[in-house]
């Protein structure tokens, strides 16, 4: 696993944003499928 530190020492600023993204959108599809609950009992041990 790595990690991208790039800008970490940046100060942060404020912003708007605004997305819409569809129901039928692959990766929301995805994220409704995924069984979070057992993926976050897997990996929680390791973040600990």
């Amino acid at each position: 696993m790595s990690l991208n530190i790039e800008g970490f020492d940046a100060w942060l600023e404020g912003s708007t944003i605004s997305l819409a993204i569809a129901n039928n959108h692959p990766l929301i599809k995805l994220s409704n499928a995924l069984p979070w609950d057992t993926l976050l009992t897997l990996i929680l041990p390791d973040l600990k």
